[in-house]
């Protein structure tokens, strides 16, 4: 079997020095041995904006971004989050990758003992989110009708608080919600996996325990298409 090689790419952002940077992870995926994966950073703007280069970097831990779908990735407050299998010597693992867009060094926070299991993060229904300014990892069970939510209180001691919530029953039946993000009012946009005829998204009220469903009019290009949907996006911002 020939050996594959996948490229990641993660989009962060620097408060500080107020630089965007790409994070380019090459992983090759060889036949009966464990991965290996290669890590370069492209600074964009600043004084490098008519020279932009790649540039490699070293992570202590052999890595590499640990999903289904690969857009499910967040920066908050200059560090970039996502999904990771990490390889410990021989022993593999699963945890949540850190990487400090200024100072660009890696750090890892383990999930094994919070009940994130490695199926629950493969799934199209796991979503890491910006809650309240600190990491959420959530997933949504649309058959048993339950949220799951973790956030991150402690990074450096792996410290988590997870809480559980009965979703009330929703009128459609849907097979895979994702979450979107949390928007301002505190709720959370959820949105369906796959679109067939019309295209909606659901508003999650954790407090009120109360979902609104809001049909959007988007033109389908064909007969049904996969969803992807981020909150918080302002085309313009002469709006505001």
């Amino acid at each position: 079997m020939d050996n594959v090689s996948h490229y990641s790419f993660s989009f962060g952002y620097d408060p500080i020095d107020k630089q965007f940077k790409i994070l380019r992870i090459t992983t090759l995926y060889e036949y009966d041995t464990q991965n290996s994966s290669q890590y370069q950073v492209l600074t964009l703007g600043g004084a490098r904006k008519k020279n932009l280069l790649w540039r490699n970097i070293q992570c202590c831990t052999n890595h590499y971004p640990y999903m289904s779908h690969d857009d499910n990735k967040i920066c908050i407050s200059g560090v970039l989050y996502y999904p990771a299998g990490c390889y410990k010597g021989k022993r593999h693992c699963v945890a949540i990758a850190c990487f400090d867009v200024r100072s660009e060094s890696f750090s890892f926070i383990n999930v094994d003992l919070e009940d994130m299991t490695a199926e629950k993060i493969s799934s199209y229904s796991f979503a890491l989110i910006d809650y309240k300014g600190k990491l959420g990892a959530c997933n949504c069970d649309t058959y048993k009708n339950l949220f799951e939510l973790w956030v991150l209180e402690n990074a450096e001691e792996h410290k988590w608080s997870k809480y559980l919530y009965q979703m009330p029953q929703l009128s459609v039946m849907i097979s895979a919600v994702r979450a979107a993000g949390m928007i301002a009012s505190g709720e959370i946009v959820l949105h369906p996996s796959y679109s067939v005829v019309h295209f909606f998204v659901l508003y999650y009220n954790l407090e009120r325990n109360i979902i609104t469903r809001v049909r959007l009019e988007v033109p389908l290009m064909v007969s049904g298409c996969w969803v992807h949907a981020f909150a918080n996006y302002l085309e313009d911002l002469k709006l505001m």
